[in-house]
């Protein structure tokens, strides 16, 4: 059995990286992104299992590939928590909204 794919798209390095290498270490198999770009690339050609989606990114927001395109479950992580923007994130198909 495959384990579980997550594509984790953040980005700050530093966190991307400690998150990839610790969801690797607990059996998932994990791939990080740190912009919209990449991800749509890597999205086009594969199918994660979970997505954890940083809101804000240096080419777009998160919550623009969120409304965009049909993803597997999303937990939507920002640094910049509202109310507003969790029911926003919710309502376009968020699983979960986290502020970091």
């Amino acid at each position: 059995m495959t384990a579980p794919n997550i594509l984790v798209i953040e980005d700050d390095a530093l966190l991307n990286k400690f998150l990839v290498q610790n969801l690797q270490k607990m059996g998932y198999e994990a791939q990080g992104a740190t912009l919209l770009a990449t991800s749509r690339d890597y999205l086009k050609s594969n199918e994660p299992s979970l997505i954890l989606l940083d809101g804000h990114l240096p080419d777009g927001n998160g919550m623009d590939l969120l409304l965009e395109t049909n993803l597997p479950p999303v937990v939507f992580l920002t640094a910049y928590g509202s109310v507003r923007e969790a029911v926003q994130a919710i309502k376009a198909g968020a699983a979960e909204y986290l502020v970091k």
